[in-house]
């Protein structure tokens, strides 16, 4: 209901409303990308929902949001105090630049330097 109204605030700059929910509870026999249905397609409004796991890798984060690319980004863990609040938000510019210093340890991706306590 909430983006059916905002998209009568966005009419005529903009038609349509592509809503990505994520869930860990979405599960569907998909075996292919062209086999991926909308579960509300409505007067503009369409929204996918999209499983995924609380414990993705960070590899994994960083190559869906490089995928999608999202205009913002709001975290929600390790957003305590200030330092961590930048340090978030330097890792998203960088994986939007493409520049994200990614290391293996014991096979491994993980956060080169990650040090906001």
């Amino acid at each position: 209901k909430a983006l059916l109204e905002h998209s009568g605030k966005l009419k005529p700059s903009y038609g349509n409303i592509l809503a990505i929910e994520p869930t860990g509870w979405t599960f569907s026999k998909v075996s292919s990308l062209q086999e991926i249905r909308p579960k509300y397609n409505r007067d503009g409004v369409k929204i996918y929902g999209i499983p995924y796991s609380e414990h993705s890798s960070y590899l994994e984060l960083q190559r869906f949001v490089q995928f999608v690319k999202p205009g913002k980004i709001i975290p929600t863990v390790n957003v305590g105090n200030p330092a961590s609040r930048a340090k978030m938000n330097q890792i998203f510019e960088e994986w939007g630049r493409g520049t994200s210093k990614v290391q293996k340890k014991n096979n491994q991706t993980s956060i080169s330097s990650w040090a906001c306590q």
